[in-house]
Parts: structure tokens; sequence; C-alpha cells
């Protein structure tokens, strides 16, 4: 048995090492384009649940998509979710709003949005990430930071359609 005194350092060590940790964190070199996607923790004042795939708003918020269909008003958690139930359903999504990536709470008309195709960035239900942005200048320099190209709303969509094939599998 080790003495105390040894006993009490290395218990005050291994409580220490977490918090050591927790604030060196934000300290450490980051990528440029990390952000918390999905949020952690959870945001629990976004509500509901992608009617696609079941992923939680609470979680996927930075790339939420609401619109209408003949079945009334909508959302999901992605263009790819988007794109999916446009093909299922037969019938293009109208009034489309998108959040913008780095202000989930946002949501801004798609035809106004600027979305960059194919960055380092996380994408949901997807490895081509397609976050939206409120201008061309703002999708620049995220482009500029974390590649890709930005590209209109029109463009996106094509792209997640493009990609189900693969991604669905």
């Amino acid at each position: 048995m080790r003495p105390l005194r040894q006993r009490l350092q290395i218990w005050v060590l291994g409580a220490s090492l977490p918090l050591i940790f927790i604030l060196w964190r934000p300290a450490m070199a980051q990528e440029p384009c990390e952000v918390a996607h999905p949020l952690a923790p959870a945001q629990e004042h976004y509500r509901g649940r992608c009617p696609n795939c079941g992923m939680a708003r609470a979680m996927w918020a930075r790339t939420w998509v609401s619109f209408e269909n003949s079945n009334g008003p909508q959302s999901v958690c992605s263009l790819h979710c988007l794109a999916d139930l446009a093909l299922k359903s037969g019938e293009s999504p109208r009034r489309v709003r998108v959040a913008l990536y780095l202000e989930p709470k946002t949501m801004v008309p798609a035809e106004t949005a600027v979305f960059v195709l194919g960055s380092r960035a996380k994408g949901t239900m997807t490895a081509n990430s397609k976050p939206a942005f409120a201008s061309a200048v703002a999708a620049r320099s995220f482009a500029a930071r974390c590649g890709g190209q930005s590209v209109d709303f029109a463009a996106a969509l094509a792209a997640a359609t493009a990609d189900l094939p693969a991604e669905n599998r």
C-alpha cells in the first residue's frame, strides 16, 4: 500500500489533468474551418427532427433547411435530405430557407445564400459539404480558409442530388 501522501499526489494529478486539458485546448492551434458541427453539446432551443433520416435539429442546426411541398411546411437536416425527399416525392421544394453555417439561428432564402461546395468543413449526411453563407464575401472568406468553391443554391442542390446514389448505399 502506498503512503497517504503519494496516493493524494496521484489523486490530485489525476483530477487535474482533465481541467488542464480543458483550459489548454482553446490555446491549441485549430483547423481554421473547424466549427462545432454537430453542435456539442446539443442546443435544446432548436426543435425538430429530420423526417428523412431522424437527425435532431438540436445537433445539426448549422445545415438545417426548411421548405414547402404538397405536404405543407417541412424541415430537414441538410441539402442531402432535401434532395432525397425531392427525389422520393417527385416534386421540387418551394420557399426553401437555409441556416447560415456560422450563424445557425439565422435562416435565409436559399436563392440569396451562397454555398461553399467541397470544403474541409464537416458535412451533414455527406462527405461533400455545402455550408451556406449570407454573402459572396463571407463564402469566399470561408473558402479561402477551408477550400471549396462558391456556388448558388441550384448548383448546391444539384451536387447534393448527384451525390445521392453513392451516399444512400
